[in-house]
């Protein structure tokens, strides 16, 4: 037996929860000539070239076994696949390309499918459920993984399904997230 959960609303409730309790800004080595925050940088790499402008703005910076960068467009690719934005080869053809090493790239190669660490998955669910308690438990959970890498996995999330949330709330009625995308979630 295959638990199939009913499709919820778009990434709007996931990227209202991730906002209100992911307090963190990834360092990415931007220079002391960044003038802007790092989710306006983004959303203008979105604008210009979409995911995969976004993904190549961020490959490599930071620090970290996985660069900060590299966990950041983890999350961007996460939220894309589980949305459905983009197909799987596309995302996989951006992963391809990025300037990483072998054990960076299998982490993108797996965001990319809609998969991650265990404790990302319990963190969009509980957004997704609206279940702050819950979400806030994983979001410390995240906050071990790494110097950073958790969180920086959350903060592109964040952007990604804020970033969805906005465009479908401007251009169509919400989209509803598929049952296998909610199962890989909660997985």
């Amino acid at each position: 037996l295959c638990w199939e959960p009913e499709p919820l609303p778009s990434g709007a409730p996931i990227a209202r929860m991730l906002g209100n309790i992911i307090m963190h800004e990834p360092v990415l080595d931007l220079g002391s000539g960044a003038n802007s925050s790092i989710a306006t940088s983004l959303e203008d790499a979105l604008d210009r070239g979409g995911l995969g402008e976004a993904c190549r703005w961020v490959f490599g910076r930071g620090a970290g076994l996985t660069p900060s960068g590299d966990d950041v467009a983890a999350g961007l690719l996460m939220a894309d696949a589980l949305l459905g934005l983009s197909d799987e080869a596309t995302r996989l053809a951006i992963v391809a390309d990025a300037p990483t090493h072998a054990i960076s790239r299998a982490f993108l190669v797996w965001a990319a499918r809609g998969q991650s660490i265990e404790p990302m998955h319990r963190l969009l669910a509980a957004c997704a459920l609206e279940d702050l308690n819950a979400a806030r438990s994983a979001r410390e959970d995240l906050a071990a993984i790494g110097h950073t890498s958790g969180l920086d996995l959350a903060y592109g999330a964040l952007i990604g399904f804020r970033r969805a949330a906005d465009a479908a709330a401007a251009t169509r009625p919400a989209r509803l997230m598929t049952s296998r995308a909610l199962a890989q979630i909660t997985a």
